[in-house]
């Protein structure tokens, strides 16, 4: 009774770590929920995101969906040593590292202070299409 037809849950198995981006997209669906229609917009939140991560993600991303009108957003969280250092290289790596995907993008920073509003622990990437069909992909 419980059951979301419009929820599919995918669980990986060890033999996913020998796939490149392009198979494990492949798995995930995610190549499939892309080429249905234009990208209108992304958010991808992740409190730990750091450059190295940023550029999996700006490598998953690219294709014919996305064009100049699409938004990409990514939300981070401050971490207290920036915060207390009031350092912004972070924010300023990841955004130099998706800066070569097309559309409107930005990079937000979430205060350390405002950290009892915080992002989810979980890493969240929705992607609104065209049509506003809306697909949520929650790594846990």
């Amino acid at each position: 009774m419980l059951e979301d037809f419009d929820t599919v849950v995918i669980f990986p198995d060890p033999s996913w770590r020998s796939l490149d981006l392009k198979q494990l997209c492949q798995k995930l669906g995610i190549a499939g929920v892309l080429q249905e229609s234009r990208v209108q917009k992304i958010v991808y939140s992740d409190r730990y995101l750091n450059s190295s991560s940023a550029k999996i993600l700006a490598s998953l991303l690219p294709g014919s969906w996305l064009d100049n009108d699409s938004h990409l957003t990514i939300r981070i969280q401050q971490l207290k040593q920036e915060y207390d250092q009031q350092d912004t290289r972070r924010r300023a790596e990841i955004e130099q590292t998706v800066a070569t995907l097309p559309g409107k993008i930005k990079v937000e920073m979430q205060p350390y202070f405002q950290r009892h509003q915080p992002l989810p622990h979980r890493r969240e990437l929705t992607i609104q299409l065209q049509g506003n069909l809306t697909y949520r992909i929650i790594f846990d």
